[in-house]
């Protein structure tokens, strides 16, 4: 097994019949990742397998919350704006709207049409950022539903 920071050579193995074999390094005990660094480029014997360890990125962080807009009165639709994320990689973002913090059973587009069911209730969405780091959910303003 090499040092911690030291590199496996693959002699004599071109590229081509190294990106087949990414997935079983013997001599990289543990790793999630690994890449190809280049070598020579008139020799590619001399290109070796780097461990790159286990990549997952930097977890999301919300920069600006999502925010709920429009009138709170049964059969109007409010509109969820949202909010902007940070990480790596980019987070993919998700809305689930909500009565009171509970979720409104399949309510997750951005419009929202209000029912009787929500009036007297506080109505709002969690966006959840989502990526390989983690996931992070922010709750926007609510809304009274008159």
């Amino acid at each position: 097994m090499p040092g911690e920071h030291e590199t496996c050579v693959w002699a004599h193995k071109p590229v081509a019949e190294l990106k087949g074999v990414l997935g079983y390094a013997p001599c990289l005990e543990s790793v999630a990742a690994a890449v190809i660094a280049a070598g020579d480029a008139a020799d590619p014997r001399t290109n070796t397998l780097k461990a790159v360890g286990d990549y997952v990125g930097t977890p999301p962080a919300n920069t600006v919350a999502p925010v709920v807009s429009g009138t709170a009165s049964s059969g109007s639709t409010l509109t969820a704006t949202v909010g902007t994320w940070s990480g790596t990689p980019a987070p993919t973002k998700s809305v689930q709207w909500v009565a009171n913090g509970v979720d409104i059973a399949s309510a997750t587009a951005q419009t929202f049409v209000l029912t009787a069911a929500q009036v007297g209730k506080n109505v709002g969405v969690r966006e959840t950022g989502k990526n390989t780091a983690g996931s992070v959910a922010v709750l926007s303003n609510t809304k009274l539903v008159a």
